[in-house]
């Protein structure tokens, strides 16, 4: 009776597997915002910028700052789904709703904390494209 109960709800809410390749999607997604970090933080450190702008360089150090946030943020954030990846495999053990519930539960958490991470990293990226844009060295 339990494995009938568990099938129903497990359709209902999206299966285990789902939720594992949900967080093979942040997965992905944390590596691509890493390499991103990565360019923009070599991007900042180029020699390709005209110093036409008053405070630039205090902009571009604040801008540093502000990945070197989102860098050890990444590496916990990549750390903490990674385990949630593993821990789902508990919810395959589960034979109630409550069971379950707790797995649901702390994916939701994690989806949320995943979603304000990336949203403000892309904001930031998109600070940094938008301000640096018409400061780049260009041929005439």
């Amino acid at each position: 009776m339990a494995t009938s109960f568990k099938n129903r709800f497990n359709h209902r809410d999206g299966s285990t597997e789902e939720l594992q390749k949900e967080t093979d999607v942040w997965l992905h997604e944390i590596f691509n915002a890493t390499e991103h970090i990565r360019f923009l933080t070599k991007f900042l450190l180029a020699d390709i910028f005209k110093a036409s702008q008053p405070n630039m360089f205090e902009m571009f150090e604040s801008f540093k700052k502000k990945l070197e946030t989102y860098r050890a943020g990444i590496f916990l954030l990549n750390q903490e789904v990674h385990n949630h990846k593993y821990d789902l495999e508990g919810m395959r053990e589960c034979d109630d709703i409550s069971c379950e519930g707790f797995y649901r539960e702390q994916h939701s958490d994690l989806k949320e904390k995943f979603r304000k991470f990336i949203t403000g990293f892309k904001d930031l990226q998109s600070q940094i494209f938008n301000y640096t844009g018409d400061l780049l060295i260009t041929k005439e």
